[in-house]
């Protein structure tokens, strides 16, 4: 698969309408996110400007989702549509 960024739309339909898979993606993400942010508080008091984690996530059942964390991109933004990139 290429990486692509979806919107809740793509998504809901990519995983067939399963709003409670969805809501579980988002919710793991968020909770791994604070986590991964008070990380790098605890590393260094000095906050960035502007940070972007990526995750990764599937659908593994009804109602059910697995949420892989990528990496920090410090600085980072969105670029997939960058077409010179």
């Amino acid at each position: 698969h290429t990486f692509r960024k979806l919107t809740e739309v793509m998504c809901l339909d990519w995983w067939d309408q399963d709003d409670a898979a969805l809501q579980s993606a988002t919710e793991q993400a968020t909770e791994v996110a604070q986590h991964l942010l008070a990380w790098l508080r605890a590393m260094d008091a000095e906050p960035v400007p502007m940070i972007r984690l990526d995750f990764m996530v599937s659908r593994i059942g009804p109602g059910k989702a697995r949420v892989v964390f990528g990496e920090y991109c410090e600085l980072g933004a969105c670029c997939l549509a960058w077409e010179d990139g």
